[in-house]
Protein backbone atom coordinates (compact mmCIF):
# COMPACT_ATOMS: atom_id res chain seq x y z
CA UNK A 1 0.00 0.00 0.00
CA UNK A 2 1.25 3.80 -0.50
CA UNK A 3 0.09 6.85 0.98
CA UNK A 4 -0.68 9.81 -1.20
CA UNK A 5 -1.70 13.18 -1.43
CA UNK A 6 -5.02 14.70 -2.51
CA UNK A 7 -3.05 15.10 -6.05
CA UNK A 8 -1.65 11.86 -5.89
CA UNK A 9 1.54 12.30 -4.88
CA UNK A 10 3.59 10.10 -2.73
CA UNK A 11 3.94 11.14 0.67
CA UNK A 12 5.09 9.63 4.07
CA UNK A 13 4.33 10.82 7.65
CA UNK A 14 5.93 8.96 10.92
CA UNK A 15 2.52 9.38 12.59
CA UNK A 16 0.21 7.37 10.21
CA UNK A 17 -1.52 4.68 11.31
CA UNK A 18 -2.06 2.13 9.27
CA UNK A 19 -4.72 -0.44 10.77
CA UNK A 20 -6.43 -3.36 8.35
CA UNK A 21 -9.62 -5.22 9.28
CA UNK A 22 -10.90 -8.32 7.90
CA UNK A 23 -14.14 -9.40 8.11
CA UNK A 24 -16.96 -12.04 7.17
CA UNK A 25 -20.20 -11.45 5.17
CA UNK A 26 -21.99 -11.52 8.84
CA UNK A 27 -19.39 -8.35 10.17
CA UNK A 28 -18.00 -10.91 11.98
CA UNK A 29 -13.71 -10.12 12.78
CA UNK A 30 -11.69 -13.27 11.33
CA UNK A 31 -8.68 -12.03 10.93
CA UNK A 32 -6.41 -14.13 13.20
CA UNK A 33 -2.33 -12.66 12.89
CA UNK A 34 -1.60 -9.39 11.11
CA UNK A 35 1.96 -7.55 10.27
CA UNK A 36 2.34 -4.24 8.92
CA UNK A 37 5.42 -3.10 7.74
CA UNK A 38 6.16 0.60 7.89
CA UNK A 39 8.75 1.27 4.97
CA UNK A 40 8.83 4.74 6.13
CA UNK A 41 8.79 6.33 2.87
CA UNK A 42 4.69 6.41 2.42
CA UNK A 43 4.89 2.74 1.29
CA UNK A 44 3.92 -0.19 3.59
CA UNK A 45 3.46 -3.87 3.34
CA UNK A 46 0.30 -5.68 4.82
CA UNK A 47 0.60 -9.80 5.39
CA UNK A 48 -2.29 -11.81 7.57
CA UNK A 49 -3.66 -15.03 7.90
CA UNK A 50 -7.50 -15.56 8.15
CA UNK A 51 -9.71 -18.00 9.99
CA UNK A 52 -12.13 -18.50 7.16
CA UNK A 53 -12.92 -19.02 3.72
CA UNK A 54 -15.02 -17.57 1.27
CA UNK A 55 -15.56 -13.98 0.32
CA UNK A 56 -14.31 -11.54 3.11
CA UNK A 57 -13.78 -7.50 2.98
CA UNK A 58 -10.99 -6.14 3.90
CA UNK A 59 -10.94 -2.89 5.46
CA UNK A 60 -7.49 -0.72 5.12
CA UNK A 61 -7.45 2.56 7.24
CA UNK A 62 -5.19 5.61 7.21
CA UNK A 63 -5.56 7.49 10.48
CA UNK A 64 -9.05 5.98 11.23
CA UNK A 65 -9.92 6.91 7.37
CA UNK A 66 -10.69 4.10 4.51
CA UNK A 67 -8.12 4.51 1.83
CA UNK A 68 -9.50 4.73 -1.90
CA UNK A 69 -11.62 1.85 -2.81
CA UNK A 70 -11.80 0.26 1.07
CA UNK A 71 -13.40 -1.85 2.20
CA UNK A 72 -11.45 -4.17 -0.75
CA UNK A 73 -13.27 -7.69 -1.44
CA UNK A 74 -10.92 -10.75 -1.08
CA UNK A 75 -11.87 -13.89 -2.04
CA UNK A 76 -10.33 -16.47 0.14
CA UNK A 77 -10.07 -20.74 -0.91
CA UNK A 78 -10.39 -23.22 1.02
CA UNK A 79 -7.27 -25.04 2.49
CA UNK A 80 -5.22 -27.25 0.83
CA UNK A 81 -2.11 -28.66 2.10
CA UNK A 82 0.79 -29.50 0.13
CA UNK A 83 3.78 -31.35 1.54
CA UNK A 84 7.12 -29.69 -0.17
CA UNK A 85 10.12 -31.11 1.91
CA UNK A 86 10.65 -34.29 3.53
CA UNK A 87 14.30 -35.08 5.30
CA UNK A 88 15.58 -38.13 7.11
CA UNK A 89 15.55 -41.67 7.74
CA UNK A 90 16.22 -44.28 9.67
CA UNK A 91 19.34 -44.70 11.28
CA UNK A 92 21.48 -43.58 14.59
CA UNK A 93 23.98 -41.14 12.37
CA UNK A 94 23.65 -37.31 12.62
CA UNK A 95 20.69 -36.93 10.29
CA UNK A 96 19.09 -39.85 10.35
CA UNK A 97 16.01 -40.55 12.79
CA UNK A 98 14.89 -43.48 15.02
CA UNK A 99 11.41 -43.01 16.31
CA UNK A 100 11.38 -38.97 15.99
CA UNK A 101 8.66 -37.87 18.18
CA UNK A 102 8.55 -34.05 19.28
CA UNK A 103 9.45 -31.11 16.84
CA UNK A 104 9.96 -27.30 18.09
CA UNK A 105 10.71 -24.50 16.14
CA UNK A 106 12.48 -20.78 17.26
CA UNK A 107 12.61 -17.77 16.39
CA UNK A 108 15.05 -18.25 13.16
CA UNK A 109 12.98 -21.39 11.85
CA UNK A 110 15.00 -23.75 13.29
CA UNK A 111 13.75 -27.00 13.58
CA UNK A 112 14.31 -28.98 16.90
CA UNK A 113 13.43 -33.06 17.13
CA UNK A 114 13.27 -35.41 19.38
CA UNK A 115 14.23 -38.66 18.94
CA UNK A 116 13.20 -41.48 21.60
CA UNK A 117 15.01 -44.65 20.56
CA UNK A 118 18.27 -42.52 19.92
CA UNK A 119 17.62 -40.69 22.62
CA UNK A 120 18.85 -37.53 22.08
CA UNK A 121 17.84 -34.02 20.42
CA UNK A 122 18.92 -33.10 17.02
CA UNK A 123 18.63 -29.33 15.54
CA UNK A 124 17.96 -28.63 11.61
CA UNK A 125 17.44 -25.34 9.45
CA UNK A 126 13.79 -25.56 8.23
CA UNK A 127 15.60 -26.50 4.70
CA UNK A 128 16.43 -29.76 5.96
CA UNK A 129 20.05 -29.09 6.96
CA UNK A 130 21.24 -30.47 9.58
CA UNK A 131 23.18 -28.08 12.75
CA UNK A 132 23.64 -29.88 15.69
CA UNK A 133 22.68 -33.11 18.34
CA UNK A 134 22.61 -32.88 21.79
CA UNK A 135 22.10 -35.92 24.70
CA UNK A 136 22.57 -39.45 24.53
CA UNK A 137 20.83 -42.37 26.59
CA UNK A 138 20.76 -42.33 30.36
CA UNK A 139 19.85 -41.26 33.19
CA UNK A 140 22.65 -38.51 34.29
CA UNK A 141 22.42 -34.51 33.18
CA UNK A 142 22.05 -33.75 29.84
CA UNK A 143 21.32 -37.92 29.11
CA UNK A 144 17.87 -39.23 27.74
CA UNK A 145 15.92 -42.19 28.31
CA UNK A 146 12.90 -41.74 25.70
CA UNK A 147 12.50 -38.01 24.80
CA UNK A 148 9.14 -36.48 23.53
CA UNK A 149 8.00 -33.27 24.13
CA UNK A 150 10.12 -30.37 22.79
CA UNK A 151 9.73 -26.35 23.10
CA UNK A 152 11.85 -23.57 22.87
CA UNK A 153 10.80 -21.02 25.41
CA UNK A 154 11.21 -16.91 25.02
CA UNK A 155 14.80 -16.99 25.67
CA UNK A 156 15.71 -19.63 23.21
CA UNK A 157 16.25 -22.27 25.72
CA UNK A 158 15.11 -25.62 25.05
CA UNK A 159 12.80 -27.76 27.08
CA UNK A 160 12.90 -31.22 26.53
CA UNK A 161 10.40 -33.85 28.53
CA UNK A 162 12.83 -37.25 29.37
CA UNK A 163 9.98 -39.18 29.82
CA UNK A 164 10.84 -42.71 31.14
CA UNK A 165 13.13 -40.03 33.60
CA UNK A 166 10.36 -38.34 34.94
CA UNK A 167 11.44 -35.30 34.18
CA UNK A 168 12.13 -32.22 32.04
CA UNK A 169 15.96 -30.68 31.11
CA UNK A 170 16.43 -27.42 30.08
CA UNK A 171 19.25 -26.82 27.80
CA UNK A 172 20.79 -23.25 26.29
CA UNK A 173 20.53 -22.77 22.04
CA UNK A 174 24.24 -25.05 21.59
CA UNK A 175 22.86 -27.80 23.61
CA UNK A 176 24.80 -26.98 26.94
CA UNK A 177 22.51 -28.77 29.72
CA UNK A 178 21.43 -25.89 31.93
CA UNK A 179 18.46 -27.18 34.44
CA UNK A 180 16.26 -29.81 35.47
CA UNK A 181 13.02 -30.50 37.59
CA UNK A 182 10.54 -33.44 37.95
CA UNK A 183 8.31 -31.54 40.56
CA UNK A 184 9.55 -33.63 43.29
CA UNK A 185 11.21 -30.78 44.92
CA UNK A 186 8.14 -28.56 45.67
CA UNK A 187 5.33 -31.27 46.60
CA UNK A 188 4.23 -34.93 46.17
CA UNK A 189 1.42 -33.35 43.94
CA UNK A 190 3.71 -31.73 41.37
CA UNK A 191 5.28 -34.72 40.99
CA UNK A 192 6.14 -35.99 36.86
CA UNK A 193 5.64 -39.14 36.20
CA UNK A 194 5.93 -40.05 32.55
CA UNK A 195 5.69 -36.81 30.84
CA UNK A 196 4.71 -36.67 26.93
CA UNK A 197 4.55 -32.99 25.17
CA UNK A 198 5.09 -30.01 26.68
CA UNK A 199 4.24 -26.04 25.30
CA UNK A 200 4.67 -22.57 26.74
CA UNK A 201 1.98 -20.41 26.71
CA UNK A 202 1.74 -16.74 26.76
CA UNK A 203 3.34 -15.82 29.59
CA UNK A 204 6.16 -18.07 29.65
CA UNK A 205 4.48 -21.14 32.13
CA UNK A 206 5.57 -24.71 31.20
CA UNK A 207 2.58 -27.10 30.03
CA UNK A 208 3.44 -30.19 30.77
CA UNK A 209 1.04 -33.42 29.76
CA UNK A 210 1.69 -35.77 32.50
CA UNK A 211 0.20 -38.86 31.32
CA UNK A 212 1.06 -41.38 34.12
CA UNK A 213 -0.61 -39.04 36.83
CA UNK A 214 -3.60 -38.78 34.63
CA UNK A 215 -3.34 -34.62 34.54
CA UNK A 216 -1.86 -31.53 32.76
CA UNK A 217 0.50 -29.52 35.11
CA UNK A 218 1.51 -25.61 34.38
CA UNK A 219 4.14 -24.57 35.94
CA UNK A 220 5.61 -21.29 36.56
CA UNK A 221 8.92 -20.28 34.29
CA UNK A 222 10.99 -20.99 37.84
CA UNK A 223 9.59 -24.15 37.81
CA UNK A 224 6.63 -23.75 40.87
CA UNK A 225 3.47 -25.79 40.23
CA UNK A 226 0.82 -22.99 39.22
CA UNK A 227 -1.77 -25.02 38.21
CA UNK A 228 -3.59 -28.96 37.65
CA UNK A 229 -5.48 -29.32 35.01
CA UNK A 230 -7.95 -32.61 34.82
CA UNK A 231 -7.75 -33.75 38.04
CA UNK A 232 -11.14 -36.19 39.11
CA UNK A 233 -10.42 -38.90 36.67
CA UNK A 234 -11.08 -36.38 33.60
CA UNK A 235 -8.05 -37.75 31.30
CA UNK A 236 -7.18 -40.88 30.71
CA UNK A 237 -4.28 -40.93 29.25
CA UNK A 238 -3.63 -37.15 28.19
CA UNK A 239 -0.99 -36.40 25.59
CA UNK A 240 -0.59 -32.96 24.81
CA UNK A 241 -2.19 -29.36 25.99
CA UNK A 242 -1.38 -25.92 24.06
CA UNK A 243 -2.61 -22.53 24.99
CA UNK A 244 -4.37 -20.50 23.06
CA UNK A 245 -6.37 -17.00 23.90
CA UNK A 246 -8.97 -17.64 26.55
CA UNK A 247 -8.70 -22.14 26.49
CA UNK A 248 -6.63 -24.56 27.32
CA UNK A 249 -6.89 -27.81 24.67
CA UNK A 250 -5.57 -31.03 25.69
CA UNK A 251 -5.19 -34.44 23.41
CA UNK A 252 -6.55 -37.46 25.57
CA UNK A 253 -4.47 -40.52 23.28
CA UNK A 254 -6.82 -42.86 24.75
CA UNK A 255 -10.47 -41.96 25.10
CA UNK A 256 -10.04 -40.69 22.28
CA UNK A 257 -10.69 -36.91 22.12
CA UNK A 258 -10.24 -33.67 22.34
CA UNK A 259 -10.43 -31.56 25.52
CA UNK A 260 -10.78 -27.72 26.44
CA UNK A 261 -10.51 -26.53 29.32
CA UNK A 262 -11.01 -22.43 30.65
CA UNK A 263 -7.28 -20.98 30.64
CA UNK A 264 -7.46 -19.02 34.06
CA UNK A 265 -10.12 -21.57 36.05
CA UNK A 266 -8.99 -24.59 34.46
CA UNK A 267 -12.71 -25.55 34.47
CA UNK A 268 -13.48 -28.48 31.83
CA UNK A 269 -15.77 -26.86 29.12
CA UNK A 270 -16.32 -29.47 26.22
CA UNK A 271 -15.14 -32.38 24.52
CA UNK A 272 -14.89 -33.09 20.65
CA UNK A 273 -15.08 -37.25 21.18
CA UNK A 274 -16.05 -39.76 18.07
CA UNK A 275 -14.00 -42.76 17.94
CA UNK A 276 -13.49 -43.53 13.96
CA UNK A 277 -11.67 -42.43 10.46
CA UNK A 278 -13.87 -39.68 9.26
CA UNK A 279 -13.87 -35.94 9.21
CA UNK A 280 -14.22 -34.75 13.45
CA UNK A 281 -13.04 -38.77 14.43
CA UNK A 282 -10.31 -39.71 16.39
CA UNK A 283 -7.76 -42.67 16.62
CA UNK A 284 -5.05 -41.91 18.80
CA UNK A 285 -4.47 -38.11 18.74
CA UNK A 286 -1.53 -37.16 19.80
CA UNK A 287 0.20 -33.80 20.12
CA UNK A 288 -1.69 -30.64 19.11
CA UNK A 289 -0.62 -27.30 17.65
CA UNK A 290 -2.23 -24.01 16.69
CA UNK A 291 -1.36 -22.57 13.12
CA UNK A 292 -1.40 -18.98 11.88
CA UNK A 293 -5.12 -18.79 11.31
CA UNK A 294 -6.25 -19.94 14.85
CA UNK A 295 -6.86 -23.21 13.94
CA UNK A 296 -6.13 -26.65 15.90
CA UNK A 297 -4.31 -28.89 14.65
CA UNK A 298 -4.23 -32.37 15.90
CA UNK A 299 -1.85 -35.57 14.81
CA UNK A 300 -4.31 -37.41 14.21
CA UNK A 301 -2.25 -40.98 15.13
CA UNK A 302 -3.84 -43.48 14.22
CA UNK A 303 -5.33 -42.36 11.23
CA UNK A 304 -2.36 -41.31 9.44
CA UNK A 305 -3.53 -37.70 8.94
CA UNK A 306 -3.45 -34.26 10.54
CA UNK A 307 -7.03 -32.90 11.15
CA UNK A 308 -7.74 -29.30 11.34
CA UNK A 309 -10.38 -27.77 13.21
CA UNK A 310 -12.07 -24.72 14.65
CA UNK A 311 -11.79 -24.01 18.32
CA UNK A 312 -15.47 -25.56 18.76
CA UNK A 313 -14.33 -28.24 16.64
CA UNK A 314 -15.96 -28.04 13.68
CA UNK A 315 -14.09 -29.60 10.65
CA UNK A 316 -11.66 -27.19 8.71
CA UNK A 317 -9.25 -29.83 6.76
CA UNK A 318 -7.38 -32.73 6.78
CA UNK A 319 -3.98 -33.80 5.00
CA UNK A 320 -2.03 -37.19 4.96
CA UNK A 321 -2.97 -40.90 4.61
CA UNK A 322 -1.48 -43.98 5.12
CA UNK A 323 1.91 -44.65 3.27
CA UNK A 324 5.68 -43.52 3.02
CA UNK A 325 5.56 -41.44 -0.43
CA UNK A 326 6.00 -37.75 -0.08
CA UNK A 327 3.01 -36.71 1.92
CA UNK A 328 2.21 -39.66 3.48
CA UNK A 329 2.59 -40.55 7.02
CA UNK A 330 2.65 -43.49 9.36
CA UNK A 331 1.66 -42.31 12.59
CA UNK A 332 2.31 -38.66 12.71
CA UNK A 333 2.99 -37.99 16.04
CA UNK A 334 4.24 -34.00 16.78
CA UNK A 335 3.67 -30.78 15.15
CA UNK A 336 5.15 -27.27 14.90
CA UNK A 337 4.31 -24.30 12.71
CA UNK A 338 7.41 -22.25 11.26
CA UNK A 339 7.07 -18.19 10.85
CA UNK A 340 5.43 -18.19 7.39
CA UNK A 341 2.67 -20.72 8.33
CA UNK A 342 4.42 -23.89 6.69
CA UNK A 343 3.78 -27.19 9.17
CA UNK A 344 6.30 -29.03 10.31
CA UNK A 345 5.27 -32.88 11.50
CA UNK A 346 6.93 -35.65 12.62
CA UNK A 347 6.13 -38.69 10.71
CA UNK A 348 7.73 -41.02 13.16
CA UNK A 349 7.40 -44.74 11.98
CA UNK A 350 8.69 -43.55 8.70
CA UNK A 351 11.67 -41.61 10.67
CA UNK A 352 11.50 -38.47 9.23
CA UNK A 353 10.26 -35.08 9.22
CA UNK A 354 7.51 -33.83 6.50
CA UNK A 355 7.10 -29.70 5.91
CA UNK A 356 3.67 -28.72 4.68
CA UNK A 357 2.41 -25.25 2.99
Amino acid sequence: MTTRTADGRQCYNEWDEVTLEINNQQRQDCMSELEIEDREDGTYSISYFVSEAGKLDASVKVNGGHVRGSPFSVQVKDREYKPVLSFGQQGSSVGKFCLPVGVAVNNRDEIAVTEAENHRVQVFRSDGTYLTCFGGPGHGKGEFDFPCGIAFDETGNLLVSDRKNNRVQVFDEQGKYLDEFDGSERSVDSELDRPLDLNIDSDGNIIVADAGNKVVKVFLSGKQILQTIGENDIFKFPCSCVSYKQYLIASDFEEPCVKVFDREQGIFLCKFTSVGDADEQFNQPTFLAVDKAGHLLVCDAGNHRIQVLKLNGEFVARFGTQGSELGEFNHPFAIAVLSDGRIVVSDTENNRIQIFE
